[in-house]
């Protein structure tokens, strides 16, 4: 039972990680994509 729980947790842990590092991923992304889209308003790209 106890086993049974740990892992489980250890598995929710993994899984909230995994989510936090997309969340996070995914915001550099939207910032890379705003600089990509100013340098191409600007004519320097």
């Amino acid at each position: 039972m106890l086993k049974t729980s740990r892992t489980t947790f250890e598995m929710a842990a993994k899984k909230s990680d995994f989510y936090s590092a997309l969340q996070s991923n995914s915001r550099q992304q939207v910032m890379a994509n705003r600089v990509l889209q100013d340098v191409k308003e600007k004519g320097l790209l």
